[in-house]
């Protein structure tokens, strides 16, 4: 028997995430004025889409900007095949940052002319961010003091609360280091909208532990938080957040006095 409901009752986002927890069979249905979609589920992850003429996980990203529609939940029903083998969180976190980023297309930083963004970089911060621009090499520094293995991080990273990253250690991929901020970002902006709906006041930590790693993100100051990764395997996630948050609480005072 399948399940019908309306985005306008609960977003795409929690929709694909509560039925990813019940790890059965299941095939998501959503229908909009023009297009439909179906995502088919299984062992707590994505593992095959369809949108139009898109398929696995552009599929899914594109789904994801949808606010409007109607959905159908069919369980027992297997995938027709595999075009998706990519982590479940990830894979929203990626969706839900493009969104973001397309509905903040015209006020995003423009350089200016003869220039390039990685040049101009420092011009385009916001006032917090470019308070904090200065003191990045001693920021960066508190994170370097951490020993990471012998606190269980594979890495950690202070970014800005729109994707910047201003410091990392543990992580000697820019690109990666990136990618990771901007998709935190995402996470904590979803994870406020979330709780403002509710009636909650700022959201402070997110943690999320998984079989194979996970993420800690604790609020410094309300426009920066900390990142901490988490290697896979089992480790416990209690007592590296507290590494993290007492880290954050080093780098609040710190940000306060600037």
């Amino acid at each position: 028997m399948a399940i019908a409901g309306n985005l306008q009752d609960i977003d795409l986002f929690s929709l694909i995430q509560t039925l990813c927890q019940d790890g059965r069979d299941t095939r998501l249905t959503v229908r909009g004025e023009e297009e439909r979609a179906e995502l088919y589920l299984s062992g707590g992850n994505i593992v095959h889409a369809t949108l139009g003429e898109w398929t696995g996980e552009e599929a899914v990203i594109r789904l994801l900007a949808w606010n409007e529609g109607t959905f159908t939940v069919e369980r027992s029903v297997p995938a027709p095949t595999q075009t998706i083998f990519a982590n479940v969180l990830g894979l929203l976190l990626e969706g839900i940052r493009k969104r973001d980023e397309e509905q903040a297309g015209s006020m995003a930083p423009v350089p200016k002319p003869g220039t390039s963004p990685a040049t101009d970089l420092s011009e385009n911060l916001t006032p917090f961010e470019a308070r904090l621009w200065p003191l990045r090499d001693r920021l960066a520094g508190v994170l370097g003091e951490l020993s990471l293995p012998g606190h269980g991080l594979e890495g950690i990273l202070l970014v800005s609360s729109d994707g910047l990253t201003l410091g990392s250690e543990g992580i000697s991929d820019p690109g990666r280091s990136a990618r990771i901020g901007a998709l935190a970002a995402g996470l904590l902006g979803m994870s406020q909208r979330c709780a403002f709906q509710l009636k909650h006041d700022m959201v402070r930590r997110i943690r999320i532990s998984s079989g194979n790693g996970g993420v800690i993100l604790v609020r410094v100051v309300p426009e920066l938080f900390l990142v901490g990764i988490l290697p896979d395997g089992d480790v416990d996630s209690s007592a590296i957040e507290e590494v993290v948050v007492r880290c954050a609480r080093r780098l609040r005072a710190m940000a306060m006095d600037s």
